[in-house]
C-alpha cells in the first residue's frame, strides 16, 4: 500500500454482480467447507504445518485457506515452495503483508525493527494461501494436497 484511499464505495453494476451471486451464498459455503475438510484432514496431524484455526460453534465460511509452513525444516524458501507449486500448475498467495511493512507507513512513521511484533512477524514468515474456490473439484483439492505433501517431503 503505497497511498491511503477514501472512497470505497462499489459501482452499480459492482452491486447488481454481488446481488446476483447471493442467490448461490450457500452453494459456496457448503463446497468451500467441503474443500476446507478435506485440507484440514490431509495437513491435521502434521507437527510441522499449522493449519487455519476454526472455532467450534461458529457458521465460519473460509475466504482463503492459509498454512503455515516452517521453511527451515522443509529446507526450502517460501519463494521455492511457491515457485515449485507454480510449475504443477497451482498458484499460491501470501496473504497478507503485515500493515507495519506496508510502505505508507514506513513512510509516515518509520521503519520497525525486527522482533517488534513477533507474532505478526512469525504468521507472515510461515504463511502461504493455496487454492480454495467453489469449482475446484475434488480431483484438483486432492493434486493440490498431494503436490504440497511431494513439494515439502522433509515436513510432510
Amino acid at each position: 500500500m503505497q497511498l491511503l484511499a477514501g472512497n470505497n464505495r462499489m459501482t452499480d453494476i459492482q452491486a447488481a454482480l454481488g446481488r446476483s451471486q447471493l442467490s448461490k451464498l450457500a452453494f459456496f459455503k457448503k463446497r468451500r467447507k467441503e474443500i476446507v475438510n478435506i485440507y484440514n484432514n490431509e495437513f491435521h496431524n502434521n507437527p510441522n504445518v499449522i493449519i487455519p484455526h476454526e472455532e467450534s460453534g461458529l457458521d465460519t465460511c473460509f475466504h482463503l485457506y492459509v498454512l503455515q509452513l516452517d521453511y527451515n525444516k522443509i529446507g526450502k524458501s517460501r519463494k521455492q515452495v511457491m515457485e515449485e507449486l507454480k510449475q504443477r500448475g497451482i498458484g499460491t498467495q501470501v496473504h497478507y503483508i503485515p500493515v507495519n511493512s506496508q510502505p505508507y507507513y514506513v513512510n509516515k512513521y518509520g521503519d520497525y525493527k525486527n522482533g517488534d511484533y513477533p507474532i505478526t512477524e512469525s504468521y507472515y514468515n510461515k504463511c502461504l494461501s493455496i487454492p480454495l474456490y467453489p469449482m475446484m473439484s475434488n480431483e484438483e483439492v486432492e493434486y493440490v494436497c498431494k503436490t504440497i505433501i511431494s513439494i515439502t517431503r522433509g515436513c510432510l
